[in-house]
C-alpha cells in the first residue's frame, strides 16, 4: 500500500485521542456509559476539529462488542469493519453530493431494514447545510421518529444554515476550535513518536497558520516534512511564503514613525522576495495586537511562544506608545487587511493602505495635549496675559507651541493698543467722564435719550431697533416709555428695562425707574416715521424675521423695497 498522510493515519479512534474538545467527549462517553443514546445528533463546528472522527468513533461505540465502559475495543468485528470502511451498518454520506430529494427517499427506505449483524445501523451524513429545503423537508419525519435500530449523525461546518426544524429533532453538540498550544503539544507528540526533527519556533508557527485546525496542522507537518528533514523557523516560513519577524517589526515602527519611504522599501523587498503580501499583512495584525494587549494587560500572556528578543522588542514598543494609538492603527491595519485581500494588485492596494495608516502619527490624544498645557513654566493664566512681547519672551514654555503662542500673544496685544488709541463707545465704563453734567431735567432729558439711543445702537441693536422711534419722559425719577397699543414689541422691551436702566445710570450716575407704558388708542398707523423707519418697523414687525433674529443674533443693516415688478 502507498504512503498515507499524517491526517489519515493520526485520525483519532477513541474518545481519549481527541484534542482540545473535552466537554464534548465527556458528554459522549455519558452516553455510552449511561446508555442514554440518542437517536439524532448533530455535531458542529469548524474543519478540522475532530466532528467525523467523534461521529465514527460513537458509531464503533454503540456497536462494540467488547465495549469498556465508554471506548470502543477497536478489536471485535463490528469495531474492525467499521475501520476498514467495510461496514453495511454503518452508512456515511456526503450531503454535498446527495442533497436531493430523490436521495433522501432512497435513505428512508434503507432505514426500515434492519441491521445485518450489529445493534444499531448508524447514518452519518457529513456536510449536512448542503441538503436542499426540500431534502430536509423529507427527512423531518424519520428523523423525529427513526425506528429504534437507527441513529443519525450530522455533521456540518455552518449550522446557521441548517433548518431550525431538523436542529429541534437532533442533541445538538457544538464543536470548538482547537487552541494553538493545544496543537503544538499534539504536533511536538506526534514528531517524537515519528522521529521528525523541529524547533520550538517552527512547532510554533504550525500551531498558528492552523488557525484551530488539527486537520490542517497535520496537512502543514506533513507538507514540511517534504521540504526538509529538519525542520527550522526559516523552513516553516519559506514553504507557507510568510516572512520573518524583522519586516514585520520595522513596518510597525515605520507606521507609528510615519516613515513612508522605509514602508515603500519594505513592501519592495517583500515582493521581490515572493512573500504573499496577504499572509504578511495578516502577520502584522497579530503583532500589533499583541503588542496591544501586552499595553493593556501589562502582562505577557500573549507574548507565549516568542523567543526573548521578540518579547523585548514587543514591550518596548508597548512602552513607548499609548493604547489610543495602538488601538487606532490595529483598526486600520485590520481595514487594510480586507482591503489587499479582494484587490487584484495586492502590491499596490498594500502599499496605499499603510501609507494611509502612516498619517496616524500627526494624530496626538487630547490627554497629551491637556497635559501638555499644564506643563508650562510661568503659569501662564487668564488672569496674566502679557501685555507686550518682551515679557512673552521672558515666559519658558516647550519649543514645539512657544512660537504660536508668542504670535497669538502679540496679535492680542497690537489689538489692545490699537484700542487704547481709538476714541471710546458712548457705552464703556468711561462714557461718565464724556458727560459729567447731564441733569435729569426735562430741558436735557431729550439729549439724555438721544445717548441712550446712541448707545443701544452700538452695544444691542436689536433693542436700539425697537426704542428709535419711541417717545420717552422723565417723570418724579422715572423714565416712561411710551408704546402704541398694537406694538408687538411691547412685550420683550418689557423684559429689558435693566438694560435700559443700566445706560442710564451710566449717564447720568443716577438710579432712575424705567417704565414701559402701552398709551390706548394710539396705533401704529398714527405714529408717521420716515421712509426708512417705515420700511424698517415693518421688518421687525414680520413674525419670521425676529426669528431669524433670534436664531442667528443678526442685525438689520438695510431694507430694501421691490418694485412693482417684483425686483
Amino acid at each position: 500500500m502507498g504512503y498515507t498522510v499524517l491526517a489519515r493515519t493520526l485520525r483519532p479512534k477513541l474518545f481519549d485521542d481527541l484534542v482540545g474538545q473535552e466537554s464534548i467527549v465527556r458528554i459522549l462517553k455519558n452516553t455510552i456509559s449511561e446508555k442514554r443514546i440518542a437517536h439524532a445528533y448533530l455535531f458542529s463546528g469548524p474543519r478540522g476539529v475532530g466532528k467525523t472522527s467523534s461521529a465514527r468513533i460513537l458509531a464503533r461505540a454503540v456497536n462494540c462488542s467488547n465495549i469498556s465502559v465508554d471506548n470502543p475495543c477497536n478489536v471485535c468485528p463490528n469495531c474492525k469493519s467499521s475501520l476498514e470502511g467495510s461496514s453495511i451498518d454503518v452508512i456515511e454520506i456526503d450531503g454535498a453530493s446527495n442533497n436531493s430529494v430523490d436521495d433522501i427517499r432512497d435513505l428512508r427506505e434503507t432505514v426500515k431494514y434492519a441491521p445485518s449483524g450489529a445493534k444499531y445501523k448508524v447514518y452519518i451524513i457529513d456536510e449536512a447545510h448542503m441538503l436542499s429545503a426540500s431534502a430536509f423537508n423529507a427527512l423531518l419525519k424519520t428523523l423525529e421518529e427513526p425506528p429504534p435500530h437507527v441513529i443519525f449523525i450530522l455533521a456540518t461546518t455552518a449550522p446557521s444554515k441548517i433548518l431550525t426544524t431538523v436542529l429541534s429533532r437532533c442533541q445538538h453538540l457544538p464543536f470548538r476550535r482547537i487552541s494553538s498550544e493545544d496543537i503544538e503539544h499534539r504536533i511536538r507528540s506526534i514528531s517524537e513518536s515519528e522521529g521528525i526533527k523541529i524547533t520550538p519556533e517552527a512547532l510554533k508557527l504550525i500551531s498558528v497558520a492552523a488557525d484551530g485546525s488539527m486537520r490542517d496542522s497535520l496537512t502543514l507537518l506533513d507538507q514540511i516534512c517534504s521540504f526538509s528533514t529538519d525542520i527550522t523557523e526559516s523552513d516553516v516560513r519559506a514553504m507557507l511564503g510568510i516572512s520573518d519577524d524583522t519586516p514585520i517589526m520595522s513596518m510597525a515602527q515605520s507606521l507609528i514613525n510615519g516613515d513612508r519611504l522605509m514602508i515603500i522599501k519594505i513592501i519592495e523587498q517583500l515582493y521581490e522576495s515572493g512573500i504573499e503580501l496577504r499572509n504578511f499583512i495578516s502577520e502584522l495584525v497579530k503583532y500589533i495586537r499583541d503588542v496591544l494587549v501586552t499595553k493593556i494587560t501589562l502582562k505577557d500572556d500573549a507574548l507565549v511562544g516568542y523567543n526573548e528578543r521578540k518579547v523585548k522588542e514587543i514591550k518596548e514598543l508597548a512602552d513607548s506608545n499609548s493604547a489610543e494609538t495602538l488601538t487606532v492603527l490595529l483598526n486600520e491595519l485590520i481595514n487594510a487587511e480586507a482591503l489587499v485581500r479582494g484587490a487584484n494588485s495586492q502590491r499596490i492596494a498594500l502599499e496605499m493602505s499603510l501609507i494611509r495608516v502612516s498619517f496616524i502619527n500627526v494624530i496626538r490624544p487630547i490627554n497629551e495635549i491637556i497635559d501638555e498645557l499644564k506643563s508650562f513654566k510661568g503659569g501662564i493664566s487668564l488672569e496674566k496675559v502679557p501685555k507686550n512681547i518682551e515679557d512673552v519672551k521672558k515666559i519658558k514654555s516647550p519649543n514645539i507651541i512657544e512660537k504660536r503662542l508668542e504670535n497669538k500673544i502679540e496679535e492680542h496685544c497690537s489689538i489692545e493698543n490699537e484700542l487704547d488709541n481709538s476714541p471710546k463707545l458712548v457705552d464703556e465704563p468711561e462714557i461718565t467722564s464724556l458727560h459729567p453734567k447731564i441733569n435729569i431735567e426735562s430741558n436735557d432729558f431729550g439729549r439724555l435719550w438721544s445717548l441712550v439711543l446712541e448707545s443701544l445702537e452700538s452695544s444691542d441693536y436689536k433693542l436700539w431697533c425697537k426704542l428709535n422711534d419711541k417717545k420717552a419722559e422723565v417723570d418724579d425719577k422715572c423714565v416712561n416709555i411710551t408704546f402704541p397699543e398694537k406694538d408687538i414689541h411691547f412685550d420683550s422691551v418689557s423684559k429689558q428695562k435693566k438694560s435700559i436702566q443700566d445706560i442710564i445710570k451710566r449717564l447720568t450716575g443716577s438710579e432712575l425707574a424705567v417704565n414701559i407704558i402701552k398709551k390706548k388708542g394710539e396705533s401704529l398707523e398714527n405714529v408717521v416715521p420716515t421712509t426708512r423707519n417705515k420700511n424698517m418697523e415693518e421688518a421687525l414687525s414680520d413674525p419670521i424675521i425676529i426669528d431669524a433674529l433670534d436664531l442667528f443674533d443678526g442685525r438689520i443693516v438695510t431694507v430694501k423695497t421691490r418694485d412693482k415688478a417684483g425686483r
